[in-house]
């Protein structure tokens, strides 16, 4: 279950004050926090995800059926976005390949 909402409120309990407040949540799977209970009762949360620390970092420990990312987010692409993404990495390496060859002509040419 994955999804935001938003909602507009007179009162929201636990806010003091009155007027408008404005509440956006969103909720992902697995839901929430992981609670534990420690020895003394008190209630220690474990965030259900873990944070990138740069953007090479995003989304590399997602679960093989939610292999997609978009912003940080994991997700399971259809299998149409499947395909134009196996597509969009065959032109890389593609690029890549012909990037290799053209420098290895480019330095065989030079020795010439």
């Amino acid at each position: 279950l994955v999804g935001c909402g938003y909602a507009q409120c007179r009162d929201v309990l636990g806010v003091e004050g009155r007027g408008h407040r404005h509440v956006f949540v969103c909720h992902y799977n697995p839901q929430g926090n992981t609670v534990f209970v420690t020895g003394s009762g008190q209630f220690f949360s474990v965030p259900a995800f873990k944070w990138a620390v740069d953007d090479e970092k995003r989304c590399s420990e997602c679960p093989p059926e939610a292999s997609a990312c978009y912003k940080g987010l994991c997700y399971a692409p259809s299998a149409a976005e499947d395909d134009s993404r196996n597509e969009l990495l065959k032109m890389k390496q593609w690029k890549i390949e012909k990037s290799v060859d053209s420098k290895m002509i480019e330095k065989n040419w030079r020795r010439l």
